[in-house]
């Protein structure tokens, strides 16, 4: 199935949007192996407003396999994906906010609201939520810069990723701006627009998340996140998911998404079965980059908080897991593995664009042909899992 009517629709959507998700014009590169330099950055200027809800089950109607010279991966244009016995849940919330601009009013909504009744554009208020995950934290001119997740406490079971900049409102229950960052297990009320990642943000492109009104190239009205309860920095308890939880089928399917945005546990044992994934490999020419790996079930497991640094070894399962092989041994999670599940593309850099100062729409590598098709005419994005530290993805090696 083509997504090339269903992208011209959303861009032809951005068109009539007048409150559009903050730019994030110094993300920091995303985590890979080896030369990182096709992670890109964002220095665009569409607004990029689909949220992408075709899953999509292949690039193209011809049969057979098809490659070319240079390809990084076969690929199979009758490829499907089977729906998952663990994907069950049905919200009792329907899609009741139909308008693209903000209508100028505060909705307090909780979690799942938020994600199922799709109130986009509007100014929404998480009250009482709890910081469950940090995405990435760097400093800003203006103020330390803070991405994170939250989840209702009690009902962790899902989440939203919340953009916050060092620009915005970040105060505590007297009003007054803390003397510290934003920190895990943090209980906080949030208000922020409705939106999705701009759809060439590698990795997290077209996730759902709450950010600042941003037009005309400025701010208009920022984000406020209030401290009600300190946290201690430490995650709080994950939610525990079934066995047969999370198989990305390659890449094809969205398995899970009713614990999109949560901290969740998988249990083990678990076995890195793939250290090189296609839905996880670059589609830049020239780069041998793998963004994570595949456990037990078809799981899909991001590295970018755990692949070693140039100057920094941390706990990189996918590189032991190659050595590992090669004496004929294999990775193992005895007590399974913990993280953040959310959504995962890959924008590759625009043709031309060296420096990835612009990049494509994002897709998932394997979903669509190398060769002579472009990322969106395959699965738009698929969900994985996001260990946040090394205490995460506790393995040890086996014997095969």
């Amino acid at each position: 199935m083509s997504f090339r009517l269903q992208l011209l629709s959303a861009a032809a959507l951005s068109l009539v949007l007048t409150a559009c998700p903050s730019r994030d014009t110094d993300k920091p590169p995303t985590g890979c192996i080896g030369d990182c330099s096709d992670a890109g950055t964002d220095a665009g200027t569409d607004a990029g407003t689909d949220a992408g809800t075709d899953p999509g089950t292949d690039g193209g109607t011809d049969g057979g396999t098809e490659t070319c010279e240079g390809a990084k991966w076969e690929f199979d244009p009758e490829r499907t994906f089977e729906p998952d016995a663990c994907d069950t849940f049905q919200s009792e919330y329907t899609k009741s906010c139909t308008g693209f601009a903000w209508d100028g009013q505060t909705k307090t909504v909780t979690i799942e609201q938020a994600r199922y009744r799709e109130c986009y554009k509007q100014w929404l208020r998480l009250e009482g939520v709890v910081v469950v995950g940090i995405e990435d934290s760097y400093s800003e001119g203006v103020g330390p810069r803070r991405n994170f997740w939250v989840a209702d406490p009690t009902d962790r079971s899902m989440g939203i990723l919340v953009h916050f900049r060092g620009s915005d409102s970040w105060v505590d229950n007297t009003g007054t701006r803390p003397d510290r960052e934003i920190v895990l297990g943090d209980v906080v009320n949030v208000e922020g627009v409705l939106g999705t990642v701009q759809p060439y943000e590698d990795r997290d492109g077209r996730r759902f998340f709450l950010s600042n009104i941003y037009q005309a190239g400025q701010v208009v009205k920022q984000v406020v996140v209030e401290l009600e309860t300190a946290g201690n920095g430490q995650p709080p308890t994950p939610v525990t998911v079934p066995a047969c939880f999370g198989n990305a089928q390659d890449g094809y399917y969205r398995a899970g998404e009713q614990h999109a945005g949560a901290r969740i546990h998988i249990p083990g044992p678990l076995e890195l079965t793939n250290p090189n994934p296609v839905a996880f490999m670059s589609a830049n020419p020239g780069s041998e980059s793998v963004y994570g790996f595949e456990v037990t079930g078809g799981i899909l497991v991001n590295n970018y908080k755990t692949y070693d640094l140039a100057d920094e070894e941390r706990c990189d399962w996918r590189k032991k897991a190659i050595d590992a092989d090669a004496r004929g041994k294999k990775i193992v999670f005895p007590d399974g593995i913990t993280g953040i599940w959310d959504t995962y593309t890959h924008a590759p850099c625009e043709p031309g664009s060296s420096d990835c100062s612009r990049n494509l729409h994002g897709g998932v590598p394997g979903t669509f042909d190398y060769c002579s098709e472009v990322p969106t005419d395959g699965n738009y994005f698929t969900y994985v899992l996001y260990p946040q530290s090394c205490d995460d993805v506790v393995a040890v090696e086996q014997d095969k």
